[in-house]
């Protein structure tokens, strides 16, 4: 079977063995940027700049005109197959992320870089990537004095099969100009985000901590489709979190903005609160979307969903868009993603709302985050950074699990796992 990650990368991907086994990256990473959305300084006024890690003497240039610069890794971390096993460790690995933190250091606020990443990259590469990934919660979450780890300063990052696009955010240490100039792009850029889709209009006037708290229309009007349509019929949203107890106290929620972004979509919001939706059951019956009492952190529960509701429902039982907001808890975020995931169309969307929240030691985790870059397994946001072994997957001797993934992209609070096209 051919997948494609929309416009940009082709891969084959081969069932049973399960591996991707080949794909194109042909024209990367513009393709990339162009699935990125707009970035605070236009491509235009950007100087792409491409460069190895032994030459990174780079253009000075102030945060009113950044840089975009390209740096080809593939040489540098193509895995040395031992007999058995996985990749070995490459012997440049430290070499490569000093040269990364160094080009990174060098970049103006809200500058690009593109990192171009082999099939397979070693488990040092990936813990690289992760170390992006993990920059652009950082400066959020971690109030305490000191240092922050070398990559902190990301405002978001995006991977697809071929490799990573981070933009780099504002630093508190900018030079005054610089830091005016910064701040004066990206409030110009939050105006021209906030027109390009009427999300964040909806959710205005249901007044969700969405848009006035979180700001995730920043993510949303660049990534949503615009219609939920699958092959020629309705599709299926899902929003796991109705917020009932909310809801009983006046406090508007978001479940009406889905069915106005997606007319004709069959809208499902999940609820564990069943004394609140049999309160509201009346009044319910009204409105143009369905809620379910289910506890997401019961797998069987979800299984019977799938079975009941989505497979008769649904085009092929699948879902078009995916959003938990349910309880914030890594245990349900992780264990929601497990079960409903495999349910996602193909080229389908599945956000992870305020998995800061979570990861960062605000609700459950085994192992917080509450060290500077001490990021580790047993929260929500490591999770999603761990599926990035399969969607670097390829070739008959990998066997890292969700090689269907197409896309990971993560904001502050918030990341988006695509799957691929099919």
């Amino acid at each position: 079977m051919r997948w494609r990650l929309l416009d940009a990368c082709l891969y084959v991907a081969v069932f049973g063995g399960g591996p991707a086994v080949g794909y194109d990256c042909e024209g990367w990473p513009n393709r990339l940027v162009r699935r990125f959305g707009e970035p605070v300084i236009p491509v235009r006024r950007l100087l792409k700049v491409e460069r190895n890690l032994e030459d990174l003497d780079l253009p000075r240039r102030n945060s009113s005109r950044g840089l975009f610069l390209v740096l080809d890794l593939r040489h540098l971390q193509r895995p040395h197959r031992g007999s058995r096993g996985g990749p070995q460790r490459s012997e440049d690995t430290q070499g490569v992320t000093q040269g990364v933190i160094r080009a990174w250091a060098a970049l103006s606020a809200h500058s690009l870089l593109a990192l171009r990443v082999a099939e397979n990259p070693t488990d040092d590469v990936l813990e690289l990537l992760r170390r992006f990934f993990f920059a652009t919660q950082q400066r959020h979450w971690y109030k305490k004095p000191g240092p922050m780890p070398a990559i902190s300063d990301a405002d978001e990052i995006c991977c697809d099969p071929c490799g990573c696009l981070a933009q780099k955010s504002i630093s508190a240490e900018l030079q005054p100009h610089d830091y005016h100039y910064a701040a004066a792009n990206y409030l110009r850029w939050e105006a021209r985000v906030r027109g390009q889709h009427p999300f964040f209009s909806e959710a205005l006037k249901y007044q969700t901590d969405k848009v006035t708290y979180h700001r995730y229309e920043l993510l949303y009007h660049r990534t949503l489709p615009r219609s939920l349509d699958h092959e020629g019929q309705a599709g299926c949203f899902l929003e796991i979190g109705f917020g009932c107890v909310e809801f009983v106290r006046d406090v508007a929620l978001s479940a009406g903005i889905w069915p106005v972004i997606f007319p004709g979509a069959r809208v499902h919001i999940l609820e564990i609160d069943m004394p609140c939706v049999q309160k509201l059951s009346t009044w319910l019956r009204e409105q143009n979307y369905s809620v379910h009492v289910v506890d997401v952190g019961a797998v069987l529960e979800l299984e019977r969903l799938k079975h009941d509701v989505f497979r008769p429902e649904c085009p092929h039982g699948l879902l078009s868009v995916v959003v938990d907001d349910g309880s914030h808890n890594s245990s349900d975020l992780v264990t929601t993603f497990l079960s409903v995931y495999p349910s996602l169309k193909p080229g389908g969307q599945y956000y992870m709302e305020d998995l800061g929240l979570t990861s960062y030691n605000v609700y459950d985790s085994l192992e917080p985050m509450t060290t500077k870059g001490g990021e580790r397994p047993g929260t929500a946001f490591f999770f999603v950074t761990s599926l990035l072994s399969g969607l670097f997957a390829k070739g008959p001797r990998s066997y890292a699990p969700f090689q269907d993934v197409g896309l990971l992209r993560c904001w502050l609070n918030i990341c988006l796992i695509e799957k691929a096209f099919l």
